[in-house]
């Protein structure tokens, strides 16, 4: 986190989100220009995934389930807050290069989408019904962007099989619960993941060849013990519970302070300034008149 924001802070001011005016140029003007939109889409996008990657629930749930009960409520708080931005300032981006017909080629940003499609999987089967709706929605929307870059990049293909497959196995594990309720909370059906098909997604997104080097694993054996440590050897299958980290306590339904790219109360320390987030509007106004910003130089 702390490169993170040190990278923020040596970001220069034009090639910032919102003074870079990405959403307002003409395609035209964005192809023309490929070779510096191309690049700096993925370092907004490769950025928004860093931060999810790093606030990741299903690892964060695995790492700490043997804390769950001693979770201070702020960890929970930021952390939800920090998902619910970030994976929706990808899907900002997405929305955007879909209105302007602009062609992504880079499989390194359908690796970051893979990366982003994990979270609102498991998000998709939450128990209130227009949260499941809109994170269905946004998985489909990454599977498609995913199977999209797919047909030009064979390792990309894979990763598109891999999710089609984890969802497969997750909204199985759904209907199964929902079928046999809990007689303790009959009307919240439980989520069982399985962690093989989610670490081969993470896998093939981090090794060239779609498969973990030879030491077995990108991760080590507090985020999967049961994994063999031999290359040779099937990983045994291990099934957890989505519901493993406790959702944060709010003291109502709306948060409303959360910075996203569709909410307008946002918080001036955090912006709304996308990867290099942002500053103050009247300090926009005033590096712009003093940089003169123009993003075509």
């Amino acid at each position: 986190m702390v490169q993170m924001m040190e990278f923020e802070s040596h970001m220069p001011y034009k090639h910032r989100f919102r003074p870079a005016k990405f959403a307002e140029r003409p395609t035209e003007e964005l192809e023309k220009q490929r070779d510096y939109w191309c690049p700096w889409l993925f370092s907004q996008v490769i950025y928004h995934t860093i931060m999810c990657l790093l606030n990741h629930p299903l690892i964060l749930s695995l790492r700490l389930r043997n804390f769950r009960v001693s979770i201070p409520e702020i960890f929970l708080q930021h952390t939800a807050d920090l998902i619910a931005s970030h994976t929706d300032w990808v899907i900002h981006f997405m929305d955007i290069l879909e209105e302007k017909s602009f062609r992504v080629t880079d499989p390194f940003i359908g690796n970051c989408v893979a990366v982003v499609a994990t979270i609102y999987l498991q998000q998709s089967f939450a128990d209130d019904a227009g949260i499941r709706n809109e994170k269905r929605n946004n998985f489909l929307k990454c599977l498609n962007f995913v199977r999209k870059l797919g047909s030009h990049w064979p390792h990309i293909a894979q990763i598109s099989s891999k999710l089609q497959h984890f969802e497969a196995t997750v909204s199985a594990s759904y209907r199964d619960s929902a079928a046999s309720p809990s007689p303790d909370n009959p009307t919240q059906s439980s989520v069982f993941i399985d962690l093989t098909s989610f670490w081969e997604i993470l896998e093939a997104v981090f090794t060239a060849d779609g498969s973990a080097d030879a030491a077995g694993s990108l991760f080590g054996a507090s985020l999967w013990p049961h994994r063999s440590s031999s290359a040779q050897a099937a990983p045994r299958p291990e099934v957890v519970s989505s519901r493993l980290l406790p959702e944060p306590t709010y003291p109502q339904a709306g948060r409303g302070s959360v910075s996203t790219p569709t909410t307008t109360a946002t918080a001036a320390a955090v912006g709304s300034g996308g990867a290099a987030g942002g500053a103050s509007a009247e300090l926009e106004h005033e590096q712009e008149q003093e940089q003169g910003v123009d993003q075509g130089e």
